[in-house]
């Protein structure tokens, strides 16, 4: 989202104004507000809310939980929108009008979860993903931490503001997205674009994790600008005849000439600091076909020399193998690796290699077990459906 991150260590209740019996008192009460809160949270439009991994499935439809977050929002002051481009997405606009004109801001979670999968595998709450179930300090259901847990904590801070008579000098806006937090195309962006969502600040409630180096880790407040940034490149040309091309110049021709080099820039970035193991989610996915060709080959070219770990996380059969050593297949939910199929084709690779025997066998092995998870996803999804 085209908005500012900006998060607060502040406590809310400081050690030195609150005796311990007293604080000890009003911490108690808040744990059990949120617990009670997100119990009653997680299961809401449970499971329509599903949003399957795989993009060619039909999205989830947060319907349920939206409508109750407009009724709980209203019912504390708030004016409420609710704004959909697709049936039953509904996205979450409330706002709380400031005292002045001052800075905005926006408590943003998404309404959408990861699908839970086989339920029989939730031992912790009884084959049931979306019966939230305590064991000690921790509460066991799908969208616990991503994201109805957190959505409870924006609620309660809500609450807080309008309980204390509390006047900010900004707008305060809840805003929560059908699909994920950022990059959707039923939410943010569509509030974003079409909408004329805005803000000068943005508290993103999605649970931020970090890694030490000895191995330990934890969660953590991340500060940092969040969005897209839009840069519009224009390539020009000269007319010509179309039985003389020799004598102009072609846009198009330059343009595609143009993404390659912006794609090298981008890998370039990302390993100039040398990292032990490089991540890179699908980052060839939306280029045609003879782009992606090209970008695969100045991938390998740039890995021959610095010989970097990638975990590299596509779509596209031919292209795991062609840059692989091993082509890990994942089941459809919950994630499990179904398959670790090792490709013994030499280096350096060319894309002649992808008419081998050996390149064709890896594919034949690789699409059966991903056509064998496809269909699973796809009757889950079915069978969710018709329960509903």
């Amino acid at each position: 989202m085209r908005f500012r991150g900006c998060h607060d260590r502040r406590t809310v209740f400081p050690a030195r104004r609150i005796a311990p019996a007293r604080r000890g008192f009003v911490l108690h009460h808040r744990k059990k507000a949120w617990l009670d809160l997100a119990c009653e949270l997680i299961p809401a439009g449970q499971p329509e809310a599903e949003n399957p991994l795989d993009p060619d499935l039909p999205g989830g439809k947060e319907e349920g939980i939206a409508l109750l977050l407009a009724d709980k929002l209203t019912a504390l002051g708030l004016t409420v929108d609710l704004k959909a481009r697709t049936p039953h997405r509904l996205n979450v606009i409330a706002d709380l009008p400031g005292a002045s004109e001052g800075p905005s801001l926006i408590l943003n979670d998404h309404l959408d979860t990861y699908p839970a999968g086989d339920w029989a595998a939730w031992t912790m709450t009884g084959g049931h993903p979306f019966r939230p179930t305590r064991h000690g300090d921790l509460l066991y259901a799908r969208g616990t931490s991503d994201t109805r847990g957190n959505l409870a904590c924006t609620l309660l801070a809500v609450e807080a503001i309008r309980a204390a008579g509390v006047r900010l000098k900004g707008t305060l806006k809840c805003v929560y997205t059908a699909d994920e937090e950022k990059n959707g195309p039923d939410g943010s962006i569509f509030l974003l674009d079409e909408c004329g969502l805005a803000a000068d600040y943005t508290i993103v409630c999605e649970p931020t994790a970090w890694t030490a180096p000895d191995g330990g880790w934890g969660m953590g407040i991340a500060i940092a600008n969040c969005g897209n940034f839009l840069v519009e490149v224009e390539t020009s040309g000269i007319k010509t005849h179309l039985w003389r091309p020799d004598t102009g110049i072609n846009a198009i021709t330059k343009m595609m000439e143009l993404l390659p080099q912006l794609e090298k820039m981008s890998i370039a970035r990302a390993l100039a600091n040398y990292p032990r193991v490089l991540l890179m989610d699908e980052p060839f996915g939306a280029l045609d076909a003879q782009t992606r060709a090209m970008m695969q080959e100045a991938l390998l070219n740039i890995w021959a020399e610095l010989r970097t770990t990638v975990l590299f996380i596509t779509h596209d059969i031919e292209e795991a193998i062609f840059l692989g050593d091993r082509v890990v297949v994942m089941s459809a939910n919950p994630g499990r690796i179904v398959a670790d199929i090792r490709v013994d084709i030499p280096r350096p690779r060319t894309p002649e290699v992808q008419f081998s025997e050996a390149f064709l066998d890896i594919k034949r092995e690789c699409f059966a077990h991903i056509r064998s998870e496809t269909l699973k996803a796809f009757a889950h999804q079915q069978n969710a459906t018709a329960l509903s």
